[in-house]
């Protein structure tokens, strides 16, 4: 799969004649990068510092959601730390890092954006599985953990390892001093089938998601009723604590999700329809700038998913406040420790420097003191 390099027809970047739009969406680009990397890059480290935390006090049912937000943070994180610093760097120079890397690191950033789809339809599959079918056998972390390590090698063989046979090493100026790590394709056929497959690794995830979450919003509304009518005493007995608390949990859970996946699907799905229009020919002109915010708009989904997260789990947001409390005190402790040793240092050399001015005081009064002893003892 090829998710994240597709290859509409753009004219060299590297040219002499470059026009003023082309150089003005790369510099646009170049600062929505900047702007993405630092927020994502801040973002997704707290979360996986909150989630590591709360990890250690979590029952089973929610380390299991853990699991699948630390992997999501971990794929944003190097989306964030591999995807944006490759796209950024074929805008000023060859490709820097070697054949082996084309062949195969350059393509893991592929595998990191299938297994950020991947970790949110998972979350909304162990969603559904624990609210639709609440007297069924629940999940427990080790499914999670299987499902997790299972979407990392499903994602290596689908998305990574494909690549590896195509990216190549490619002269972009007749003098081949521009050297890019692009896809060179054994046919159109074979081109277009690989377009196909990357929108399918898109669609079939998100009607999954949809699948689950209309099934997930029915449960609630039954739960819902269920516990109306205990409380207005239309059914007998009373509603137990269970029931109450999965309703109340499924929903801020659910909401959280909807909201993830939603953002997902407008961070990703304008850039994907621009590529499959510049793919098939359908895009006339140059359109550097939409390109250029179309890029930006879906690595953006790597700094929107952890900002999600902390905006509306109170327990991330509690957790991120402490942390950042923390790091807080820490640096105000080291800029006190700092200071200290500034001052003594100073206090150091000020004494110092008092000690080699009396000495150089005593050198100078010392020869005159000879002397008047010297006359003194002639008369």
């Amino acid at each position: 799969m090829n998710f994240t390099t597709p290859n509409p027809n753009f004219s060299d970047t590297f040219d002499v004649s470059i026009s003023r739009e082309q150089l003005g969406s790369v510099v646009l680009q170049m600062c929505l990068f900047c702007l993405i990397a630092v927020i994502g890059f801040v973002a997704n480290v707290l979360v996986l510092m909150a989630a590591s935390q709360l990890r250690k006090h979590r029952t089973h049912r929610n380390t299991r959601s853990t699991y699948y937000i630390i992997n999501l943070a971990i794929a944003d994180l190097a989306i964030i730390l591999l995807a944006l610093p490759t796209e950024m760097v074929k805008h000023f120079t060859s490709w820097p890092f070697g054949e082996f890397s084309c062949k195969f690191l350059y393509p893991l950033r592929d595998v990191f954006v299938f297994v950020a789809i991947m970790t949110v339809t998972g979350l909304s599959i162990e969603r559904y599985w624990v609210i639709t079918g609440p007297f069924k056998t629940k999940p427990n972390p080790k499914h999670a953990r299987v499902i997790i390590v299972s979407i990392w090698v499903v994602g290596y063989l689908l998305a990574g390892l494909p690549m590896v046979f195509v990216m190549k090493l490619i002269s972009e100026s007749p003098d081949g001093r521009i050297i890019m790590c692009d896809p060179s394709w054994g046919s159109y056929t074979e081109e277009k089938v690989h377009v196909l497959l990357s929108i399918a690794c898109i669609i079939l995830p998100a009607c999954v998601i949809t699948f689950c979450y209309i099934r997930i919003a029915k449960s609630l509304q039954r739960l819902q009723a269920r516990r109306t009518s205990f409380v207005s005493g239309e059914a007998e007995g009373k509603p137990t604590s269970s029931v109450i608390s999965l309703v109340e949990q499924s929903k801020k859970v659910a909401k959280m999700l909807v909201i993830i996946v939603l953002a997902f699907c407008c961070c990703v799905l304008p850039f994907t329809t621009f590529a499959v229009a510049a793919q098939f020919g359908e895009l006339q002109g140059d359109n550097f700038l939409i390109y250029a915010l179309l890029i930006s708009l879906f690595f953006a989904h790597s700094a929107v998913n952890p900002i999600i997260l902390i905006i509306m789990s109170k327990e991330y947001r509690l957790e991120v406040v402490r942390i950042v409390r923390a790091l807080r005190d820490v640096c105000w402790k080291a800029e006190a420790v700092r200071t200290y040793f500034t001052h003594l240092n100073l206090r150091n050399d000020y004494r110092q420097h008092r000690k080699e001015s009396e000495n150089r005081a005593q050198l100078v009064e010392a020869p005159v003191a000879e002397g008047e002893q010297q006359r003194s003892t002639e008369l």
